[in-house]
């Protein structure tokens, strides 16, 4: 019996048009190769809570041309990246209509966490968010998915997860989640269907 559903945030719940990076390089003429180096070099500390992104931009603006404030960087970043799927949040509000837990999933630094719960209404419209930045592992690493489930009391084969990343979706039923690769809402709902 399924208690607890968990969806990833980019990808499935969170569908933006262009990420942070790509709008940098277009907009502001920052080198891809300089963007990629910066999300898999410091900033991957940031998604485990031992570093702040804050502190890690305030090295950068110059460089990358921006002429505001790090908070403003950050602002200008999330509401970019804020849209999200319509059609996944009516089926969040159908599922805790009908007595599910749903909770977000996420590899996420604490700030866009926070931007999360509070700018985009995911403190209330989902019953928990477990964030990679508070839980101290990322998805990959299936310690994650055991701090959700000591947290949520819960078995593996009481959980289904959707997220769109086959690294995720292996740490996850390396545990006995029951774990999908979100591909499109269709085959989504299908496979929502057939289990609830």
């Amino acid at each position: 019996m399924i208690k607890a559903v968990l969806l990833d945030a980019d990808g499935v719940v969170v569908r933006p048009e262009k990420i942070f990076s790509q709008r940098m390089h277009e907009e502001y003429g920052v080198p891809e190769n300089e963007l990629q180096e910066f999300f898999r070099g410091k900033f991957q500390q940031c998604l485990v809570g031992k570093a702040d992104v804050k502190e890690l931009l305030a090295d950068k603006i110059e460089k990358w041309g921006w002429q505001g404030t790090v908070g403003q960087l950050l602002q200008y970043w999330f509401s970019n990246e804020s849209q999200t799927d319509q059609r996944v949040i009516d089926v969040i509000k159908q599922l805790k209509q009908k007595g599910y837990r749903v909770y977000l999933a996420t590899n996420q630094e604490k700030n866009r966490t926070e931007y999360f719960k509070t700018q985009m209404g995911f403190g209330k419209l989902f019953d928990g968010i477990f964030s990679s930045a508070y839980v101290g592992y990322r998805k990959e690493e299936p310690e994650f998915f055991k701090h959700v489930m000591q947290n949520l009391n819960v078995q593996p084969e009481e959980i289904v997860f959707w997220d769109d990343s086959a690294r995720h979706i292996a740490s996850a039923k390396s545990l006995g989640i029951q774990a999908y690769l979100y591909k499109d809402f269709n085959e989504f709902s299908q496979q929502l269907n057939s289990l609830m």
